[in-house]
């Protein structure tokens, strides 16, 4: 009988707790439509994702209209995809128990597509293997750089077509489509000289992107008939040795030029050679004049690496006899502090090196209960350096490598490790919050908001988007003086650029924060017609 008791009263618990669920139960209503023509878009893969890891997908219907019903109150962040058009994330949701979120309108940008050919010197296709380059500009510490975003192969006929493109501005380039592997053997490409390549050429014809024509499109349309004719350029070849590359293993020596704004420019414009088994020489043919970084690695035994970095000044002569010999990689210990003394949890927090020098060799270590940490395998070079998974409200006071301030993030080992780092950080930092409106009043989603600071410190800027009610909020503030300023439309980093800021300084909000403060910012979006 007590047995039938019990089971009865789990029964009733288990009955009551689907009651409550399904009273607390949440959904969200919109549709999906194409931003240029305001028609409906139909058959978007929409994804829902958010609160205990729930991730949803439905369909939109004939008019662009989707549901999820039964959701779990939470956070949820919406995105839509369709053939045809630039995928999207809106703005994050925020469900209450049983609300009824409806009129959430999603609204899709169709793709754009720049095409044309690629010709030789005398206008013809070429023989030779062939990639086109797309470019974007992207600002990195307020400067502005062209970097690549896609390739694509050129055919036979020396087309290429690049789709799915957002609206804005690129530049397109063509270079030889050539394995990166060098090799031990590798040779100019068939159909050219020995010593006279292809180059990288940006439409329509240069080597120089500061001098190259940037295309632009529109949502929706294609750029067509756009002629990237190729420069050659006379170039040399370079050969040497890598000590203790003959023993046994594979051995790869890379090229990677000087100042290469990303890693994937720094791979399209170097060259990678493996090593000769027998006595670890390496050769490369159709290296063009400039300023190199000559670089390879190789294991060392379980979890330890050998590296070896050269600098290398490339002119119009062949240079031979390079030696390359790797030394022990090294490892950089270092502490976390917390200001005053303020008992807090590190254990967790990452610390992230990326390698400027070397793409692909970014190290990082996990700081232990005692705030400790030790990044292994250190290449010698110049990073930039970040901290991630730091507790929310936190922020970085200073960072330092032996006797230097390198609180901006930049740490250049490229001599070697010598000295520590010692990261203080503190529990304390402003809040600020508030709500973006439009001129008429009314609350503005999706817009950038920025905090800048009066410093113009690049560690100090933040960055959020309003939420789906106009709400924002920036946590983890440093003390100090502030502007802050909300653009319906603004390139991310672009900011940072003072000409490109000045304009709008005048519609800032200011604020001075100290450690703690929580402050509440009402803000008027600017226009991207401004």
């Amino acid at each position: 009988m007590r047995l039938m008791w019990e089971s009865a009263a789990v029964a009733l618990l288990l009955a009551c707790a689907q009651v409550q669920a399904q009273q607390e139960a949440c959904s969200v209503e919109g549709r999906v439509v194409n931003n240029v023509t305001g028609a409906a878009v139909r058959r978007a893969t929409l994804t829902l994702t958010g609160a205990s890891a729930i991730k949803v997908a439905v369909e939109s219907g004939d008019n662009g209209q989707f549901a999820f019903p039964g959701l779990v109150p939470g956070r949820y962040t919406l995105a839509a995809e369709r053939t045809g058009f630039i995928s999207r994330s809106g703005s994050p949701l925020v469900l209450t128990a049983a609300q009824r979120m409806k009129g959430v309108v999603l609204k899709l940008a169709p793709a754009a597509a720049i095409s044309g050919r690629v010709v030789g010197e005398d206008g013809e296709p070429m023989a030779v293997p062939l990639l086109a380059v797309l470019f974007q500009a992207s600002y990195q510490r307020g400067v502005r750089h062209w970097l690549p975003l896609k390739t694509t192969p050129v055919n036979d006929l020396g087309e290429f077509r690049l789709p799915n493109l957002t609206a804005g501005s690129y530049l397109v380039a063509a270079q030889l489509n050539r394995n990166p592997m060098a090799g031990v053997s590798a040779r100019a490409p068939a159909g050219q000289p020995e010593r006279e390549y292809a180059t990288m050429t940006y439409f329509p014809s240069t080597a120089d992107p500061a001098k190259a024509s940037a295309i632009p499109v529109a949502a929706g349309e294609e750029a067509s008939g756009k002629v990237v004719q190729m420069l050659k350029v006379e170039a040399v070849r370079i050969a040497g040795k890598v000590a203790g590359g003959a023993e046994g293993r594979q051995v790869i020596v890379r090229l990677i030029p000087k100042g290469a704004a990303s890693p994937m420019l720094a791979t399209l414009q170097g060259m990678l050679a493996i090593c000769n088994g027998n006595d670890g020489s390496f050769e490369m043919t159709g290296v063009a004049p400039g300023a190199y970084s000559l670089m390879t690695w190789l294991s060392n035994g379980p979890g330890a690496q050998l590296f070896a970095n050269v600098p290398l000044q490339v002119a119009e002569q062949d240079i031979e006899g390079l030696i390359l010999q790797p030394a022990p990689a090294a490892d950089l210990a270092g502490a976390i502090v917390v200001a005053d003394r303020t008992p807090a949890e590190r254990k967790g927090i990452r610390v992230d090196l990326e390698a400027r020098g070397w793409p692909g060799f970014n190290a990082n270590a996990t700081v232990d209960e005692r705030g400790m940490f030790t990044v292994k395998n250190i290449a010698p070079t110049e990073y930039r350096m970040a901290l991630a998974n730091l507790p929310e409200g936190w922020y970085v006071k200073s960072m330092r490598y032996g006797e230097q301030d390198v609180s901006e993030g930049d740490l250049d080992l490229s001599g070697g490790v010598t000295g520590s780092l010692q990261i203080t950080v503190s529990a304390a930092g402003a809040q600020v919050d508030g709500v973006v409106r439009g001129a008429d009043d009314k609350p503005v989603s999706g817009a950038t908001v920025v905090l800048v600071p009066d410093s113009r410190r690049h560690s100090l800027f933040k960055e959020t988007r309003a939420g789906e009610d106009g709400s924002y909020s920036i946590k983890g503030v440093a003390p100090g003086e502030y502007a802050i300023l909300a653009w319906e439309d603004i390139e991310s980093g672009a900011y940072e650029d003072p000409e490109v800021l000045k304009p709008f300084e005048s519609q800032a909000a200011k604020l001075s924060l100290k450690d703690s403060d929580h402050k509440n910012v009402p803000l008027t979006v600017i226009s991207s017609r401004k």
